[in-house]
């Protein structure tokens, strides 16, 4: 009994030393007051970073003239917590590690949510 306690403790402590922790500090991006032009400053890099290859025929389409429609109707945002987006936790999860937006694109989606997801 004591040896299978011991066992237990030392692999519990075993791994619980041999994680790494990253912190990752927040990037900010400050953004014009002006608001945000859906047409002009989300939807180009939402196709570009995504509507040009998966989210051309995989939900929510995400190509140019489609890509709000698809967001709205496909309960992709979520206007009374924009963080928690859909849209948006997916790009910022890494979800297209391969072609990821930058935190300037990041900034402006998050600010687009935030100022009510208006077509513009």
């Amino acid at each position: 009994m004591k040896k299978s306690l011991l066992f237990i403790l030392g692999l519990l402590l075993f791994i619980f030393t041999s994680c790494e922790y990253k912190i990752i500090e927040p990037i900010i991006v400050e953004l014009p007051d002006e608001p945000v032009i859906f047409s002009e400053q989300v939807e180009p890099f939402l196709f570009d970073k995504c509507g040009s290859s998966c989210h051309s025929s995989q939900s929510p389409i995400l190509t140019i003239g489609n890509a709000y429609d698809n967001l709205i109707e496909g309960g992709y945002i979520n206007t009374d917590n924009p963080p928690a987006s859909e849209v948006y936790i997916k790009v910022n999860s890494g979800h297209h590690s391969s072609n990821p937006l930058s935190p300037e694109e990041m900034a402006y989606l998050l600010k687009w949510i935030e100022e009510g997801a208006i077509e513009n």
